[in-house]
């Protein structure tokens, strides 16, 4: 993919700040067969949930079991989002990102994001915790607490 792009005009100036003039964009990314795109998001979503129960056991006692449950049930339905909606093979997404995403997500796509978010604050949380760092350990305390409070149970 070679066609040229304009980029935001927010993003046109960050960049040109950084690294000069830019006259146009291209999209450098070489096509992949559509195999190859869902075999390597099938392949992210089982290390997500198998990485899950390795940063649980970390955790052990700073979760509550409602905690832990809706954990596993946000990251266990990343196979299921994956085999019915998420399609990282869309070439459109990437244009859209540029522009600010350009559509608002689909419901499986914002399904997907908590899910990976839910995987990241049990991470993050065993992450903190195994460091002795307070921060990182309140970030992934505070992601479970948000999920819990926006109705993700």
């Amino acid at each position: 993919m070679t066609e040229s792009t304009t980029l935001p005009v927010s993003l046109a100036r960050w960049v040109e700040s950084v690294v000069g003039p830019v006259h146009a964009v291209r999209d450098a990314s070489h096509a992949r067969p559509d195999h190859e795109a869902r075999a390597e998001a099938a392949h992210a979503v089982e290390a997500t949930v198998a990485g899950l129960e390795r940063h649980l056991a970390a955790v052990g006692e700073h979760l509550s079991v409602a905690e832990v449950g809706l954990l596993r049930r946000l990251v266990g339905a990343l196979p299921f989002l994956l085999a019915t909606g998420v399609r990282p093979e869309n070439p459109a997404l990437g244009p859209a990102l540029l522009s600010g995403y350009g559509r608002p997500f689909s419901a499986v796509e914002q399904q997907a994001l908590v899910a990976f978010c839910a995987a990241d604050a049990a991470s993050t949380l065993a992450h903190g915790l195994s460091r002795g760092d307070p921060e990182v350990t309140a970030r992934g305390r505070r992601t479970v607490e948000r999920l819990a409070e926006e109705g993700w149970r």
